[in-house]
């Protein structure tokens, strides 16, 4: 689970490192202060698959060229998170309200509409059956 946090975490600070302003530093400059952090060199790589059983979303492979960008050595403390939520104004996806035009996306054609009263900000913890269950069955 710590490799998967720490993977999504990764990926997250490098698609923000890359949405750069004209007036963004150099991808060879220092943050104000590098202390507990390391420079992760930039690159380029392929990106995606062209094999015929990958999802469509997957295809077509693509290079994809990353920025050098910092990163803290360390996973972010709850005091740090909230401490770059005051600096910034960020808002999380949880504490967004769902449009049904973008949840749409995410399922089958034809599902219906929710009413709008359980279209709430809010999020969703995965909580393991207390019994084995068929893996054949993705219901």
């Amino acid at each position: 689970m710590n490799y998967i946090k720490a993977s999504l975490y990764i990926c997250m600070l490098a698609l923000l490192a890359n949405c750069s302003s004209p007036n963004t530093k150099q991808e060879s400059e220092s943050p104000k202060s590098n202390v507990g952090m390391k420079l992760v060199p930039g690159g380029e790589f392929i990106m995606g698959t062209d094999e015929q059983e990958s999802y469509a979303h997957e295809r077509p492979a693509h290079h994809v060229k990353v920025k050098a960008f910092w990163i803290d050595e360390t996973e972010v403390t709850n005091q740090q998170f909230k401490e770059f939520v005051d600096a910034t104004g960020y808002i999380t996806v949880a504490e967004k309200k769902p449009t049904w035009e973008e949840l749409k996306k995410q399922v089958p054609p034809g599902t219906p509409k929710p009413h709008d009263s359980v279209l709430v900000a809010g999020s969703l913890v995965f909580d393991p059956p207390a019994n084995p269950v068929s893996l054949d069955d993705y219901t």
